[in-house]
């Protein structure tokens, strides 16, 4: 029995010691520090985070010893393998360990993938290197960031040209029956265009914050994803815009060509006190001069065959000042609508 316990006691005694000495092996003292890869002269939130896929960048390192300095190099590694390399020193670290290079600013590379190696030489510590893999992009970034100007301008076009053929639709819409009528399957075009644009527009506006989304991540199969969905996004809401613009002058050419309706009924009554004849009139009056300006808005449209034919070939975005296609159907669009809407809120209920 005591040599049981003995044994037990040996065994415990060997546990405890190779248990104490396990840190010393794994982790030496002087060689706690970590190093990151954050984008550009700013910071991550956390600053501990690390940013695998950068444009420029500087390197930050943490849990070193206070006051110390070292060396770090950079070179290209595999699929790269460009033979480009950096060198330079750190520190001194702060008294927590802290420390980045570039002090200030940031750094920049060719496009690649790279390995970062780093070593703290004052005070010389044991273990081997600190090290860091990371892809540098510039041109994918910049590419995501044309695909984002292109879909976020095409967006703003398409809100225009809805609201332009929301309110053309409500104009025909305040027409009487038989106009109604007798434009109805030019009128059902322009209802179905609206929608298909509405629809178009939702997915541009769901693509357009996937690739926000993405863009921030810095992750390039999420950034070659985000961009392929914006562009195909664009694209069709281009098409989308083209059909409702199509359908804007098609549903306000057809008002204009409604002609003037005047209501020839009239109501006969007789009060307590006598007869008396009520003569009254329908919203011809007003639909005859709401088909006038509808007319010469369009007539204005037609004079200029390169805006409207231009609709079908139009860019997703332009650096031109001069004025768009779009934005020249807007205004004439707009002149449409907002002489009718007048007109029509000027005459009496039908």
């Amino acid at each position: 029995m005591r040599k049981l316990t003995g044994l037990l006691a040996l065994v415990a005694a060997m546990a405890l010691l190779l248990l104490s000495a396990t840190p010393a092996y794994a982790d030496p003292p002087g060689n706690n520090g970590t190093v990151k890869i954050h984008e550009g002269a700013g910071e991550d939130q956390p600053e501990t985070a690390n940013d695998p896929h950068v444009c420029t960048f500087h390197i930050h390192g943490f849990n070193f010893d206070g006051g110390s300095s070292g060396t770090w190099h950079i070179e290209s590694w595999s699929p790269t393998n460009n033979g480009v390399t950096r060198d330079g020193t750190w520190g001194p670290a702060s008294t927590s360990g802290e420390w980045r290079e570039p002090k200030a600013g940031a750094m920049s590379l060719p496009d690649g993938h790279y390995k970062l190696f780093v070593k703290q030489t004052v005070p010389a510590t044991p273990g081997g290197e600190k090290h860091k893999v990371f892809w540098v992009g510039c041109a994918r970034q910049s590419g995501a960031e044309q695909a984002r100007e292109n879909l976020t301008a095409t967006i703003g076009t398409a809100r225009t040209v809805n609201a332009q053929l929301l309110a053309t639709i409500h104009v025909a819409q305040q027409l009487s029956a038989a106009q109604q009528a007798a434009m109805m399957t030019v009128l059902s075009a322009a209802i179905a265009a609206q929608a298909n644009l509405a629809a178009a527009l939702a997915a541009a506006e769901n693509a357009l914050a996937q690739l926000n989304a993405a863009i921030s991540s810095a992750n390039a199969a999420q950034i070659a994803a985000a961009v392929a969905a914006a562009e195909e996004a664009t694209a069709n809401l281009n098409a989308r815009i083209a059909a409702a613009g199509q359908a804007s002058v098609a549903l306000g050419a057809a008002i204009s060509a409604a002609g003037p309706t005047t209501g020839a009924g009239s109501t006969q009554g007789t009060t307590a006190g006598g007869s008396a004849t009520t003569s009254g009139t329908s919203a011809g009056t007003a639909t005859t001069g709401a088909a006038t300006s509808a007319a010469t808005a369009v007539a204005g449209l037609q004079s200029a065959p390169q805006n409207v034919a231009a609709i079908q070939n139009l860019p997703s975005t332009s650096s031109s000042p001069e004025p768009t296609p779009f934005a020249l159907l807007g205004v004439a669009l707009i002149a449409v609508g907002g002489a009718v809407l007048r007109r029509l809120q000027k005459s009496p209920a039908p």
